[in-house]
């Protein structure tokens, strides 16, 4: 289960920026895993759209998951402003320290 909460920032043309934070629970474990997505948006498009795309961080005490402690993601996504149905993407995205000349 995923709880967020959305404080956007407003663009001087009336378009909200996601600022988002929220908290995923794990099924069957006591640890959770915090989500960080700060990011820009698009007008919506001709179906009512809008369009959002912004770098992931999440942060976490979980054994199982403290890789993701490491890595970045890329959420890129839609809203519905209709039915304010959510359909999103996230990308992993891990660093690499460059290797020997």
């Amino acid at each position: 289960m995923i709880e967020w909460t959305n404080f956007p920032s407003r663009r001087p043309d009336g378009v909200y920026l996601p600022d988002i934070t929220g908290v995923i629970k794990l099924d069957g474990s006591d640890h959770s895993v915090m989500y960080r997505m700060s990011g820009i948006s698009l007008l919506p498009d001709s179906h009512g759209q809008r369009l959002f795309a912004g770098p992931v961080r999440w942060y976490t005490d979980d054994p199982e998951h403290l890789w993701l402690n490491d890595v970045w993601g890329f959420e890129e996504g839609d809203l519905d402003r209709e039915t304010l149905g959510l359909t999103s993407v996230v990308h992993v995205l891990h660093a690499e320290l460059p290797g020997p000349p």
